[in-house]
C-alpha cells in the first residue's frame, strides 16, 4: 500500500509541478470493456535540481506494484495500465442496433483511477482535483491548474468499428495506428464538456443470427410445402 501512495503523490506533483508530458491510451471492446494505457514522461522533471534521487524510487516504487495494474518505467517515462470495466464508472459505453449496423456510443466522466480504485490509494486518486467529472464546476479549476503549470495531459480513444462522431480531433497516432481521437484534457475541463466519441460497425453476430432465422423458416415453409405436395388426396 506504501509503493501506491507513494506513487499516487508522484503523479499529482506530475499534475501540478508542470515540466511532463502525460499520455493516455484508452481503447473499447464491443462489450464496453477496456484497456487503459497512461505513459507519464518525467524527462523535465527529473531535470530540476533536487530531483535527481526521483527517478530510482519511481523505478523502485513501480517495482512493487501488483496485478491488476502492470507498472513499467524505462527511459524517464512510468508506463501504467490495466483492464478497466464501464460498472467502475469512469465512463459510460452503450451499444445500440440499426441493422446491420452496431452503434456505440462512449463517454467519459472523469480521468479514469488506474490504480485499483479499491484500495486507499486508488481511492485518493479518483476523488482528488484532477479526476473531477468534466461537467463539475472542479473541472475548471483543475484545467487552470494544469495550465499554469504547463503540463501536457492528452487522452486517446481509439472504438470498435469506424469513428462517426466524437467532440476531440481525429488522429493516427494511436499504437494501433488505427484512426483514434485524441482529447486536450485541460481545455475539455475547462469547457465542461466530457468526451465523448460514436462509431459503427457491421454486427456480424446479429447477421448471423437473422440469417440463420431466415434459413429455418425457409426450410419449415420448404418442408410444408412439400408435406402437401405429397400428402395422398382424400
Amino acid at each position: 500500500m506504501q509503493a501506491r501512495v507513494l506513487l499516487l503523490l508522484v503523479f499529482s506533483a506530475i499534475l501540478f509541478s508542470g515540466c511532463v508530458n502525460v499520455e493516455y491510451y484508452h481503447q473499447f471492446n464491443s462489450d464496453g470493456s477496456s484497456m487503459i494505457i497512461q505513459k507519464t514522461d518525467l524527462s523535465g522533471l527529473i531535470e530540476i535540481e533536487n530531483q535527481s534521487s526521483l527517478s530510482d524510487q519511481v523505478s523502485s516504487v513501480c517495482q512493487n506494484i501488483t496485478e491488476p495494474v502492470k507498472c513499467s518505467y524505462e527511459g524517464n517515462t512510468i508506463t501504467l495500465s490495466r483492464q478497466m470495466k464501464p460498472d467502475e464508472g469512469s465512463y459510460s459505453f452503450k451499444k445500440a442496433i440499426d441493422f446491420p449496423y452496431a452503434i456505440y456510443t462512449l463517454e467519459i466522466k472523469h480521468l479514469p483511477a488506474i490504480l485499483d480504485p479499491n484500495t486507499p490509494a486508488g481511492s485518493l486518486e479518483s476523488g482528488s482535483t484532477p479526476y473531477s467529472d468534466f461537467e463539475d464546476p472542479s473541472a475548471t479549476s483543475a484545467a487552470s491548474a494544469i495550465k499554469a503549470a504547463g503540463a501536457n495531459i492528452t487522452y486517446i480513444v481509439e472504438m470498435p468499428g469506424k469513428i462517426i462522431d466524437h467532440n476531440g480531433e481525429l488522429t493516427t497516432e494511436s499504437p494501433s495506428g488505427k484512426e483514434a481521437v485524441r482529447f486536450d484534457i485541460a481545455q475539455m475541463m475547462s469547457e465542461g464538456k466530457r468526451p465523448m466519441v460514436v462509431s459503427k460497425e457491421m454486427d456480424l453476430i446479429l447477421i448471423a443470427i437473422v440469417v440463420f432465422t431466415i434459413a429455418i423458416a425457409l426450410g419449415i415453409v420448404a418442408a410444408i410445402i412439400i408435406f402437401l405436395k405429397t400428402r395422398p388426396s382424400q
